[in-house]
């Protein structure tokens, strides 16, 4: 299996990628990380003292894409003055995103994706804080990834982009984020789930593992009991089926 550590791939995409866009709005708007979702109601909350996650993982058998929750900063300044009835225009509208997918295999897929939020002006020197959902990497982008087995570390490398308030378009730096893809790696087989009255182990969705967890998205960085999706599925009920297993 080919694997290329995050280390070797970030600093080859940094030698091989050129400047582009404006270092004034780079500055103004910045992605400042992807949220850590809370497995209570996997809601993204934005904070100056959240918790990131500085790489994911995605598992393509179960997976449909991947979905960050990326937390970004306005730095613009307010503008709005009630005594001089001067309407506050430094409010930014979130509307999406472009970025490419750089593989193990050294392909590139490059994307754009509707993703919306919404940013009050910096308090001081504080920035305001906003989160939304952006899709980083797409049903394509899989279907590539599956054909050509590029299972290891991948980096998306994105920007966030959007209008303010007064009308100015603005887009943020990027922002380099390593997953690590994998095909069937995040199910889990507990004893407990075993099927005693099948010869060799099968998963039985009867079983009760003690999860009471929510999966956010299945087959993107949580691991989940093969009792989610034995009653369907071949690999999840046989390990040995499974294609990680073999």
């Amino acid at each position: 299996m080919l694997r290329i550590t995050t280390t070797a791939l970030l600093t080859t995409l940094s030698l091989a990628a050129g400047l582009t866009g404006c270092v004034d709005n780079e500055s103004s708007l910045f992605i400042e990380g992807v949220l850590s979702l809370p497995a209570s109601d996997c809601l993204a909350r934005p904070d100056s003292d959240a918790e990131f996650i500085s790489q994911g993982v995605l598992d393509v058998y179960f997976a449909q894409g991947y979905v960050a929750a990326v937390q970004v900063g306005n730095q613009l300044t307010q503008q709005g003055n009630r005594e001089k009835t001067r309407t506050e225009t430094s409010r930014l509208r979130l509307e999406g995103v472009t970025g490419t997918v750089f593989d193990v295999n050294g392909g590139e897929h490059a994307f754009e994706a509707i993703a919306t939020g919404f940013a009050h002006p910096a308090s001081g020197t504080e920035p305001g804080l906003a989160a939304m959902f952006v899709n980083l990497v797409n049903t394509e982008a899989i279907a590539a990834l599956k054909a050509t087995a590029g299972y290891g570390m991948i980096v998306v490398r994105f920007r966030v982009y959007g209008t303010t308030l007064g009308g100015k378009e603005i887009e943020s730096g990027e922002y380099d984020y390593p997953i690590y893809v994998c095909n069937g790696c995040l199910v889990d087989y507990p004893a407990d789930a075993d099927d005693p009255a099948q010869a060799g182990y099968q998963c039985t969705v009867s079983a009760d593992t003690g999860s009471e967890e929510t999966i956010c998205y299945v087959g993107q960085d949580q691991r989940f009991p093969c009792t989610a999706c034995a009653a369907v599925d071949q690999a999840c009920r046989i390990p040995d089926d499974n294609p990680w297993n073999q």
